[in-house]
């Protein structure tokens, strides 16, 4: 996320270069400098991110030194729309050589420490990264473990046995976090299914993936399931071998027709409270949760918000807890915190994640921006694409205007299922939005470490820390004004 930092102030430079040289009365090459070595450090950084993802973990000295580069980018940053200011108003402005400074300490240091970036051919690059699918645990629920299921499962195998004999895409869609996995690999499995076809394979892309490797696997099941010998020579032939051969045997089959989208929507009401219980009390109570107990469980059954696999997570957590109140009102209480650090919450952290780790840049700062409206809190979809567009996260396009482009951008996330439709207008614009409460504690999490965004809450009277905007909504207004000598380079935003 430091990567995205340090491209939003590229972006921001780059037009600043183009100014008339009036405008910037001799600074343009401590800019331009600035600028080029902002672009050297950008290939370290994807690659730095792209490994956080991926291992979950990333050296002490990494560490720091992207800490660095999205503090420096922050002041550099700050130092522009004063600088900026300043011009506007006439006034004297220094420049930016401290700042130059800094960043060229901060290149050397990588240099010095051998960070290596992907473009370089890094050991430790992502490419080489062993990713840990956590898609892959989903493969093996039995179904006992799965509730709801039935309805889609049956739609899905009524497309691909009962329709017309010809070859069709079916998409399966939704959030992160549903079962789509679960549910594609059950009808997979149906005998009903793979017997209707002449050849089939189950193919699983992550986010590390050998497009040969793929092809290979694809023709090897196709070869088991009519029962032939593997083609010789298969694990030596490149990537136009291996697409040829496909080619060819799939040449004959059936002709295509229109895509099926499946949307696949969260549990129903009854369901998740069935899941919850079954995996929270499995080895207490008989599988029920005792009536004590069944306002907590609620509560926490409400934050998933029908989502199977935060159902089975949570309560596969509480399974190893004391059913007790206090330890129920904790679990609540971070939840959070639990979802970054708890392993048994590992696949909700990582599946939710990689929703957001997949976005370009722009729409990661505009994802984290929404992340800073309160709990269950619906959002005015033409207000805060205003409030993108003031910091500058909505790029200009000939021919449309910044709240056309901005629109865009949030139809992009509904469409990725970042973000939850509430309420459209007549005209069918999204009018209200919302987040999941999981996603809203995934990204809080992530906004304390990437300094994007402190969420102000009422029981706070200072704060020290480092961060480029500070969120003060209803219930923490009242503290605003216990604050004394706030950071410099930060920026109120007030929730009504």
């Amino acid at each position: 996320m430091a990567e995205t930092a340090v491209l939003f102030l590229i972006d921001k430079l780059i037009p600043l270069l183009t100014q008339k040289a009036t405008l910037l009365q001799g600074i343009h090459g401590e800019v331009a400098e600035i600028k080029d070595e902002l672009e050297s450090i950008h290939s370290f950084l994807k690659d730095a991110d792209a490994r956080a993802v991926a291992e979950e973990e990333m050296s002490k000295g990494i560490k720091t030194w992207v800490k660095q580069v999205r503090e420096a980018a922050f002041h550099i940053e700050v130092a522009i729309e004063r600088y900026l200011l300043h011009m506007a108003q006439q006034s004297h402005q220094r420049g930016f050589t401290g700042d130059q400074i800094i960043v060229q300490k901060i290149k050397e240091r990588s240099e010095k420490y051998s960070f290596k970036s992907t473009s370089q051919g890094s050991s430790s690059g992502a490419q080489n990264v062993r990713w840990n699918d956590p898609q892959k645990d989903s493969l093996y629920l039995e179904d006992a473990d799965v509730v709801g299921i039935e309805a889609p499962r049956d739609k899905l195998i009524n497309w691909l046995v009962e329709g017309p004999f010809h070859r069709i895409v079916v998409s399966v869609v939704g959030m992160g976090g549903l079962g789509k996995t679960t549910l594609v690999k059950k009808v997979y499995d149906r005998q009903i299914v793979r017997g209707h076809f002449e050849c089939h394979a189950w193919i699983l892309v992550s986010q590390s993936y050998n497009i040969e490797d793929l092809l290979k696997s694809i023709i090897k099941q196709f070869c088991e399931a009519r029962k032939e010998f593997p083609l010789p020579g298969i694990d030596t032939m490149d990537e136009q071998s291996l697409i040829n051969i496909l080619r060819d045997y799939l040449r004959q089959k059936r002709k295509s027709s229109p895509i099926h989208v499946y949307e696949l929507q969260p549990l129903t009401p009854n369901e998740p409270w069935e899941l919850f219980c079954k995996r929270g009390f499995q080895f207490d109570f008989g599988g029920h949760c005792p009536q004590v107990l069944e306002k907590l469980s609620h509560e926490l059954v409400d934050k998933c918000e029908g989502l199977p696999l935060a159902i089975v997570a949570i309560g596969g957590l509480l399974s190893t807890k004391d059913k007790t109140i206090l330890e129920l009102q904790n679990l609540q209480n971070s939840l959070g915190i639990e979802l970054q650090r708890n392993p048994h919450l590992s696949a909700v952290n990582k599946i939710l994640s990689l929703s957001f780790e997949d976005l370009p840049y722009n729409l990661k700062s505009c994802f984290l921006y929404l992340s800073m409206y309160p709990k269950d809190y619906y959002i005015n979809c033409i207000k805060f694409i205003r409030q993108w567009i003031a910091e500058g996260f909505v790029k200009e396009i000939e021919g449309k205007t910044l709240e056309e482009v901005g629109r865009e951008y949030l139809t992009e996330l509904i469409h990725r299922s970042l973000v939850q439709v509430t309420r459209v207008k007549f005209d069918g614009k999204v009018r209200l939005c919302r987040l999941h409460d999981l996603f809203r504690e995934i990204v809080l999490q992530k906004m304390k470490g990437l300094s994007f965004v402190h969420v102000l809450s009422k029981q706070e009277s200072n704060f020290k820390g480092l961060t480029r905007r500070m969120a003060v909504n209803r219930v923490s207004y009242s503290v605003l004004k216990l604050f004394k000598d706030p950071p410099h380079f930060f920026t109120f935003i007030v929730q009504s």
